[in-house]
């Protein structure tokens, strides 16, 4: 497997205490404190991104939801209009 070359650098200032306190919690995962900060700032990352893809309902919206969806589909007359004609591509 081919290593990946990482170019791109990343500099942060910390407060009084917090590099010995990152720098505690790396060894004990056996990492060095870049992998450390890393890894830790990619989780959360991760995390914060997946969120926003997420979204929870109460079981009373999540009935409705699903009342929607079993229902038959509405008539709209003028949907049905405009997918009958043809489309500016078409001509």
């Amino acid at each position: 497997m081919d290593a990946v070359v990482k170019e791109d650098r990343l500099g942060i200032r910390l407060a009084p205490g917090e590099k010995a306190l990152f720098k505690r919690a790396a060894e004990l995962e056996r990492k060095s404190l870049s992998e450390f900060v890393l890894a830790s700032a990619r989780e959360k990352a991760e995390a914060l991104l997946a969120e926003q893809n997420r979204f929870t309902v109460s079981a009373a919206q999540m009935k409705a939801l699903c009342k929607a969806l079993d229902a038959p589909p509405r008539i709209i007359p003028r949907l049905r209009k405009l997918i009958s004609e043809p489309g500016i591509l078409d001509k």
